[in-house]
């Protein structure tokens, strides 16, 4: 909402909601947390949300390590099912600062990009699960965009995607000076100065 407060509904399942519990709500409710917050994505079963400050919080099930802790082990009883309320993300630490957070529509894992230009993915991606964070690129990224089985960014005047390319959506076309990059379930684009988008995959010429 105005205050940044975030507001989540529909199933909660592994606390997905972020409202400290396991009740689903249909109407708007607000998540557990007094972190104000600037954007927020949402994927299949987790949030994130990112503050001015250029700090993230994650909450939802880590079944396939969205919230960048060990897997639960039923028998040893140890690691993370999931966080019911807004939370840091445990492998990335209170420290480090994001720029951007992205989640694809339905996926299973986050790509956040790091003040330092990295690129941090984790949770499934391209059917490996990631505990712990991994590092994508080569450290100079200004804008990164996640699909639902892809990742796309922007480096060095360049877009790279990587990831799945059912329908082209991770090769990319020739491009002059793009400026940021956009993603969905499985297609990709690139927008420029002029207001201009040029997209490829399932939906390039809508």
């Amino acid at each position: 909402d105005g205050s940044g407060t975030p507001y989540c509904w529909g199933s909660n399942v592994k606390g997905r909601l972020g409202t400290s519990n396991n009740t689903t709500y249909t109407t708007p409710e607000a998540s557990n947390t007094a972190t104000k917050f600037v954007s927020i994505e949402s994927g299949a079963k987790h949030t994130c949300a990112l503050t001015s400050a250029g700090e993230m919080e994650c909450w939802g099930s880590n079944e396939e390590g969205q919230m960048a802790e060990d897997l639960w082990d039923s028998i040893a009883k140890t690691g993370t099912k999931s966080k019911k309320s807004p939370d840091t993300v445990y492998d990335l630490g209170s420290t480090t600062k994001f720029s951007k957070v992205s989640i694809g529509s339905e996926s299973l894992f986050t790509a956040a990009l790091i003040d330092n230009g990295s690129i941090a993915v984790w949770g499934e991606s391209t059917g490996t699960v990631y505990t712990d964070h991994f590092v994508l690129n080569s450290g100079v990224a200004t804008d990164v965009a996640a699909g639902r089985y892809h990742i796309c960014y922007l480096e060095s005047g360049a877009v790279t995607c990587t990831g799945g390319n059912s329908a082209g959506q991770s090769t990319v076309p020739t491009l002059t000076n793009p400026q940021s990059v956009h993603a969905g379930e499985d297609w990709s684009c690139a927008g420029f100065t002029d207001g201009t988008y040029q997209c490829w995959g399932s939906k390039a010429g809508w």
